[in-house]
């Protein structure tokens, strides 16, 4: 089944757009769980990006934010970048991306992003696997903007099938830069130039979404529901894999695909702030009780607090 992107809701433009270029010990661990654990879970809590190395219990400081001005980040495929948005004082409508090295924080690019529509600001992004082009996340007005590290414009896909983009749309890159979206009730692919779309699988489910994809491009995590569920990045096999008296909001594929972070008792509280702590499973099909099962390690401090997560989660090489 295809889907094509009609082009007056896909618009394909190239314009010029300026540029310039330019620890806290104290945690990881818990109980359950096994094995050696590669790369670093990082996290967002009360304006604080937190690394965790799960071999050594050990939590950094990663990097700090202005709550006030800060619109979300992103760590590069390789894990050598991260990528910053934050609102520029004095406007509404324009957003300032930051391309920085995560090793030492030297920014790497920089440059200023203003909506050809609208005045919505605040916008996020992801970098894609070559760490070339940035997916700025959609919106009504604009849907979803592709730029490059000098912020000019590739391409802008404003809807699907004279459908505009709205809230809970989005769409994620795939390790071989290829988009995935996630678009009302279904999943869909679309390969460069995007210009098509397949259908990789319908959605017939009241509550879905937080789509995430492995590092080796063959996995899929996403919560139905209260729980979290895997499936084959083609749409099959989809299996349940948390189970639990509370609510799992998310997963994250660890780099060598073998566990799942999970985004465990998740309290939605959209006024004071939605928050969730974490805890890792087995990523082998089965289905684990995340309030029972030995297998599951909950990520805890060394002096038994829980650290509690209220925003973006990833587990980075």
């Amino acid at each position: 089944m295809k889907f094509t992107i009609k082009t007056a809701i896909i618009l394909s433009l190239f314009v010029t757009a300026s540029c310039s270029r330019n620890k806290d010990e104290s945690v990881g661990g818990g109980s359950g769980g096994s094995g050696t654990y590669p790369g670093k879970v990082m996290f967002t809590s009360a304006g604080t990006i937190y690394a965790i190395d799960l071999n050594t219990k050990i939590q950094d400081v990663h990097f700090r934010y202005n709550s006030y001005s800060f619109a979300n980040w992103d760590i590069s495929f390789d894990g050598k970048y991260r990528l910053t948005s934050d609102d520029e004082a004095g406007t509404t409508s324009t957003t300032i991306f930051k391309i920085v090295d995560a090793s030492d924080g030297t920014i790497i690019d920089e440059f200023k992003f203003t909506p050809q529509y609208g005045n919505s600001s605040s916008h996020s992004g992801q970098l894609s696997p070559d760490n070339s082009m940035i997916l700025i996340n959609p919106d009504a007005d604009n849907g979803l903007v592709i730029v490059n590290r000098k912020g000019e414009v590739l391409h802008q896909m404003r809807g699907i099938n004279n459908e505009r983009f709205e809230y809970g749309d989005g769409a994620i890159w795939m390790p071989d830069g290829s988009l995935l979206f996630y678009f009302r009730d279904k999943i869909l692919k679309s390969d460069p130039p995007f210009t098509t779309l397949s259908l990789v699988k319908e959605m017939n489910y009241e509550s879905w979404g937080n789509l995430s994809v492995s590092k080796d491009g063959k996995q899929l995590s996403l919560f139905i529901g209260d729980h979290i569920y895997v499936m084959d990045a083609d749409g099959n096999n989809l299996i349940q894999v948390t189970q639990s008296n509370s609510i799992e909001n998310l997963a994250k594929f660890s780099p060598d695909g073998k566990h799942l972070l999970i985004g465990i008792n998740y309290l939605h509280a959209p006024y004071t702030g939605s928050k969730w702590d974490l805890a890792v499973i087995p990523n082998d099909g089965k289905k684990y009780d995340i309030d029972n099962d030995a297998a599951v390690m909950k990520v805890e401090a060394t002096n038994d607090f829980t650290p509690s997560a209220s925003g973006k989660c990833m587990w980075v090489p």
